[in-house]
């Protein structure tokens, strides 16, 4: 059973993606990783929970920045 169980596993993929922080006005380079890698340690923090909405809205939050 254990065995079935390990070969269905799938990781979980962040639901953002490179595209989106480009969509938002970013150049490309170093910078969409760095976003991209905050926003997947904040994901993966709330223990893979927050859908791909609230993963867009942490994503804005990060660009535009403390207000």
């Amino acid at each position: 059973d254990w065995l079935a169980v390990i070969a269905g596993w799938r990781p979980m993929a962040l639901p953002v993606s490179g595209r989106d922080v480009l969509d938002l006005g970013i150049a490309p380079g170093e910078a969409v990783g760095a976003l991209l890698r905050g926003v997947e340690d904040w994901w993966i923090a709330r223990d893979f929970e927050p859908d791909r909405d609230a993963c867009l809205a942490e994503l804005r939050r990060r660009v535009e920045g403390p207000r």
